[in-house]
This record gives structure tokens, sequence and C-alpha cells, in this order.
């Protein structure tokens, strides 16, 4: 009879329920893959285990590192030791590593291990008809999508009159209607409608109306700005009189952002640097508000007719995509969490259910995701054999990427019991150059240049860097070299923008010069971008270099946060706009 295998003992029992603020490189995935194993070698069963990520190539190397590290540590004495020590176990039986590496692969298509939209799609499979999907659903692809979509806004559109519509128009474009009807409505239904599911109506009509001055009120104070005598600087006089010309013809948005406006609304009450008039001042200050009063109020009737067009298309789209039998990949989220707020429970529990919940790459979380599950990691981190881990980093949550809102971060004490914070702080993939480069930069955020004069970036700032530690490099020998350069100034002119392509261009040329036998990767904040630079590449005949490969990266999470490898252009300070790295 064969003896049963020691019984593995923890030497320190792993925190219930935790959260972690990793920065890139300092191994997150490390310590989620390495939760998942503390927890298998105490006896709890994969199907008790969530562990979700975003992207399946992240949930496929989640999986890979689990089943990779029980092979490594079932052939390699060396490599078990290195698993007993970072699990905290007292000792580590080959027997106990066979053991476990069975049951991983033999529940391999049972493990809840995976992408959230997976998890909610099968959630939202077994509860169809508790959440009134149609019988069968399928996820509609992106031409079905458009065609309902486009066929829902002209049945939209349909139901309401010429004076309607032109109405309509000028409510949703602030009084400008310079597109047809229907592309008007098309972009705002494509850009507002999961906005709209995600909020109620309360919401949207949440900002009150302010008071706007009566006509004959201000009019007074245009005729006292008007008359008011000023004498020094000339330029004054001319800056006043045109701001009564704007003011009269009601366009209140310039009034407040051209001229006068900015340093009254501000407070520094100067114009090129000299105080304004006393006298001046309280008819500015009047004006001001007026001028505030009536945009904000502006604002409250477009959200409100948003609202309402939503609404409206809402249903004939939801009919046509109920009698196709299919959602979008999206709406599977939203019906999820319209479920929890009408306390439909989603989530199995008892015997069968999941009672350790991990979730990696926390910043990208949205509130709606979030709302849907939210209720598993209350209960994993409630019951008496259940815990709650995840894993993120705000600072990564640079494109805010499918709606994540890394916010939730600062919340999750409220949500998650006895929740204990850790960070991590130490690369193991950038060099100490890089690192440093790093500190030197965000450790005086908060005093930086760009922020001058501007109090409330400084306050962004000053807030941002209560989080911010000291980071550390744990690849001492690795070289690095980080070159920061600060392209031209862009602004709204065609000319400028044109330079700073330029600009970057022949950086890329120089680059190319410098390392012929290298790649350039190339990261842009928008898409769009690509195709300028392109153009201006092909201006300077880079034909062979585009063969080559220069790799244009657009706006996908950009994981690598602080790993520059050999130069750094920016639009403005500590606002990157493109990254050059060069890959031997």
């Amino acid at each position: 009879m064969t003896e049963p295998p020691p019984e593995v003992r923890p030497i320190n029992q792993p925190k219930r329920n935790v959260a972690i603020r990793a920065s890139a490189g300092s191994g997150k995935t490390f310590a989620l893959t390495k939760r998942y194993l503390e927890l298998l070698f105490r006896g709890v069963p994969p199907d008790r285990i969530l562990a979700t990520t975003f992207t399946r190539k992240a949930a496929g190397e989640i999986l890979s590192r689990i089943v990779g590290r029980l092979a490594e540590s079932l052939l390699d004495p060396t490599a078990r030791a290195q698993l007993q020590k970072d699990l905290g176990l007292e000792s580590l039986e080959q027997s106990e590593v066979e053991k476990q590496f069975l049951l991983v692969v033999d529940r391999l298509s049972g493990a809840k291990i995976g992408t959230l939209d997976r998890f909610f799609s099968v959630a939202a499979r077994q509860l169809s008809l508790e959440l009134g999907l149609p019988a069968g659903w399928n996820v509609l692809d992106t031409l079905e999508n458009a065609s309902l979509r486009s066929e829902s806004v002209s049945d939209l559109l349909s139901g309401h009159s010429g004076k309607e519509l032109a109405q309509l128009c000028r409510l949703l474009s602030k009084g400008e209607v310079h597109r047809q009807v229907y592309q008007q409505v098309d972009e705002l239904v494509t850009e507002l409608h999961e906005v709209h599911g995600e909020a109620s109506q309360d919401a949207w009509e949440a900002l009150p109306r302010s008071a706007e001055l009566s006509t004959p009120e201000l009019e007074s104070y245009l005729d006292t700005i008007e008359r008011f005598p000023l004498s020094q600087p000339p330029s004054l006089a001319k800056v006043r009189d045109k701001d009564v010309e704007t003011a009269r013809e009601a366009r209140w948005l310039d009034f407040v952002s051209k001229g006068i406006g900015p340093s009254v609304i501000s407070g520094t009450l100067t114009y090129n640097r000299k105080p304004l008039p006393d006298g001046l001042v309280p008819a500015y200050e009047a004006v001001c508000r007026h001028a505030s009063a009536v945009l904000r109020n502006r604002l409250v009737v477009q959200n409100s007719a948003t609202y309402q067009l939503l609404a409206k298309f809402d249903t004939h789209y939801r009919d046509k995509q109920f009698r196709a039998g299919g959602i979008r990949f999206s709406d599977v989220t939203a019906f999820l969490a319209r479920a929890i707020t009408e306390d439909v429970s989603i989530w199995p529990t008892g015997p069968t259910g999941v009672e350790h919940l991990l979730l990696d790459e926390f910043q990208d979380t949205s509130t709606l995701q979030w709302r849907v599950i939210a209720p598993l990691a209350r209960h994993c981190a409630t019951i008496e054999n259940g815990s709650f881990f995840c894993v993120g980093d705000p600072k990564q949550a640079i494109y805010r990427w499918r709606g994540g809102v890394a916010e939730l971060f600062d919340t999750l004490s409220n949500d998650v019991a006895s929740l204990e914070w850790h960070n991590l702080i130490e690369s193991y993939r950038s060099s100490p150059v890089v690192i440093e480069f790093v500190n030197r930069v965000f450790e005086s955020l908060s005093d930086n240049p760009v922020f001058a004069g501007d109090e409330v970036l400084r306050g962004v700032a000053r807030k941002w860097l209560e989080r911010f530690q000291t980071h550390r490099s744990a690849r001492a020998e690795k070289p690095g070299y980080v070159r920061l350069l600060v392209a031209p100034e862009e602004t709204e002119s065609e000319e400028e923008s044109d330079l700073h392509f330029s600009f970057v261009a022949h950086e890329i040329a120089n680059l190319r010069d410098q390392s012929p036998g290298a790649s350039i990767g190339v990261l842009v904040r928008e898409n769009r971008a690509v195709a300028r630079m392109l153009g201006e590449l092909r201006g300077l005949e880079w034909k062979q270099v585009k063969r080559e490969g220069i790799h244009f990266q657009g706006t996908r999470p950009f994981h690598s946060y602080f790993h520059f490898s050999i130069g750094l252009i920016i639009r403005e300070a500590l606002r990157p706009y493109f990254t050059f790295r060069i890959r031997r």
C-alpha cells in the first residue's frame, strides 16, 4: 500500500485578502501565480479558484507559469527548493508536487483561469432567461452591429419631424449644425450608447441649472465695462471693447476663454502682468458668472436631450438585436450589471462555487465590470475559507483601456473587508539608469515647470505623488540609456503640427543611422498619428527602413511603462508622445 505524501505545512499562513500595487516589471504575474500555487498546496481545488485578467495572452501566460513552475519543480530539485521557499513551506516533497501537477493538468479544461469577458459570457449564457436575453444568443460581429445601428438610427429619425430634428441637432451641437443630421446622430450613438447603459437618467440630469442675469442687468454691467475709463496699457481698451462685442453677440465661450475673462475667472486679475483697475473687476466678475451660468445651462439641456435621444435609439436597437438573436460583446457586462442592481445572483455559491478570487491588472477594471465582480469579491473575502487577491498599477492606466478606472484602487478597501495593501517597487526588467530617470522625474512632479501657474494641475500632481514610492532596479548589472528630447511646441496650426511630425521623423532617421542593425519601435498616443508618421518617413525615402522593421504601436496598453531603452521624444515634459526602443 502506497504511503500518503507527508502533510505540507506553511511556515507563514498567507494573508487572506491582499491588494498589491506593482510597478511595471516588478513581478505582478509572479505574485499572482505564487498566490495561486499557495492555494493549491493548501488543498484548495482548482475549480474553487477564479484567476482572471483582461487579455487571452495574459491569461495564457498565467496558466503557463503555473503549469511550467510545477513541471520544473517536479524535475529539478533546485527549482523545487525555490518553490518551497517562495511558498513559505516547511518541506516540499517531489510526490506532493507531482500530485498538484497531475491535479492541475487533469482539470486543465475546467480551470477557472481566463479573461473577465469569458467568465461574464459563461454567466450570461447560464442566466439568459433571468437577464432577458434572447434564447441561444450570439455575439454580433462588427458588420452585423453596424448594420443594426444604422437601421436603428434611420428608424429613430423617421419618427421625428424636420423641425424636431433641427431643434435636436442644435441642442446636441451647442447651437451649430455643420453636418448632416444622420451623421451627427450616428456619431453620437456610436460614442455614447454604452455610457447610456451604464448610467441612470438621474445621473444624466444631476447637473443643476444656474441663475443667469436678466437682460437689463446684463446690459447694465456691459455698459459699466464699456464706459470705464482706461489709459494704460493702450491694448487694454482694445481688448475690453472686443470683450463687450463678444458678450453682446452671446459668444460666451469666447468671453470666458479669451480677452480679460480668463484672468477674472482664475482670480489673477491681471492683463499683460499688470493689475486690472479695481472699478472694472466687479462688472467683469458679474458678466463672467453670467457667461458660466449660460454655458452650464446649455450643458444641462444638452445632457437631457442626449439622454432622451439615446433612450429612444436604445429602444429601436434592442428590438433589432433581439430579433437578430445577438448582442454586442460589451452588452454582456451591461446585462449582468443590471441584474446585480436587481439582486439577481449571478455567481454560484456553496460547495460548487468560487471561494478564492484573483484579479490581475486591476487598474484596467471598468466601473461596470467591478459592479459585476464586486459581489463575488465580497463573498470570497468574507466566507470562512475564502480569500480575495488583486494586483495592478494605476500608473499603467494611461489609456484607460476599455473604460478602465484606476481610481477604483482607491475605493477598494470600502468594498472588500480586511484588505491588506502591499507595494512592489523593485523592477526586474529595467536597468538602474532607467529607474533613476523615473525617480528623478516623478519625485519632483509637482514642481515641474509644465504645471507652473496652474494650481489645479499642481494639486493633481501632488495627489499623484502621495502614492509614488522611490523605485529600485533588481538588475544592477544591466546597462541602460535614457535620452530626453523636447519636440517643437505644437499648436492648433497645421504648420506647427507638420513641424512636430517632421522633427520626430528626422530623429528616427538619426537613430537608424547610429544603429543600422537595429529596429525602431514608435509608440503613438492616437492611431491617426501612424499615417502622419508614415507620410513623413516616406518623404525621407525610408521605404527600406519600413520593410526592415519600424514597428508602430497604437493605443493598446503600454505595459512597459518605464522601459525606455534608447530614446524618448515628448511633446512636452512628462507627456510622452513618441517612444523609440532599439532592439538588438
